[in-house]
């Protein structure tokens, strides 16, 4: 039997991470939980437990979004066993796409060193000025997977949000984070609303 997996090293696990984040949509599309879970479970990656509380999800998606959060969160899987596993349950495109060069980091610390207050006031004005509309309209599970790609959240804003009793309350505590974090710009907040198919709502912090 094998022995419980010990932790990666900090290099190693800040690598598997910046992997999936990187890729955090298309992950949570494509990915088919049923295939990868045995192969995680197998590797001491992930247990029984996590995986009843990863089929909990009421769509493939939230079930990838789960089992994404949880390797991410456990920090005792490299990228390597990771990328392994994805090609050994019939994932060799996401592995690919793992193994592939990094994409464009648009919310990286080093960006927000650049950006100016007026810039944080820009997307403060338009979400304040919009924000009835916002908390009434916004889909808060279709737009949180760019806002942890992008690295304006993270895996515990989401879970944090996603506690809100009404969809209302979800977006309020989406909108209030990323006002509050304040590394994000009013241009990649539009570009993610476009790209979460909010495009009416992106026109309007535009207008």
């Amino acid at each position: 039997m094998a022995t419980k997996r010990s932790r990666p090293s900090y290099e190693d696990e800040e690598d598997l991470e910046d992997a999936i984040l990187d890729n955090y949509v298309t992950l949570t599309k494509k990915l088919q939980v049923e295939k990868v879970l045995p192969h995680l479970i197998q590797e001491r990656v992930l247990d029984i437990d996590d995986k009843q509380d990863i089929l909990k999800g009421a769509t493939s998606k939230r079930k990838a979004e789960a089992l994404l959060d949880k390797v991410i969160t456990r920090g005792i899987c490299t990228k390597a066993l990771f990328v392994d596993i994805l090609r050994r349950s019939d994932h060799g495109h996401l592995a690919d796409m793992l193994e592939g060069a990094s994409v464009s980091k648009v919310a990286r610390g080093e960006v927000v060193q650049d950006m100016t207050d007026s810039q944080l006031e820009d997307l403060q004005e338009a979400i304040l000025g919009n924000y009835v509309t916002l908390t009434e309209r916004l889909q808060v599970e279709k737009v949180i997977p760019y806002l942890i790609q992008e690295r304006v959240l993270d895996i515990d804003d989401k879970q944090d949000i996603l506690k809100g009793a009404t969809s209302k309350r979800k977006a309020e505590a989406l909108l209030d984070k990323v006002i509050t974090r304040g590394i994000c710009t009013k241009a990649l907040f539009v570009d993610i609303l476009r790209r979460s198919d909010h495009g009416h709502l992106a026109d309007m912090l535009e207008g």
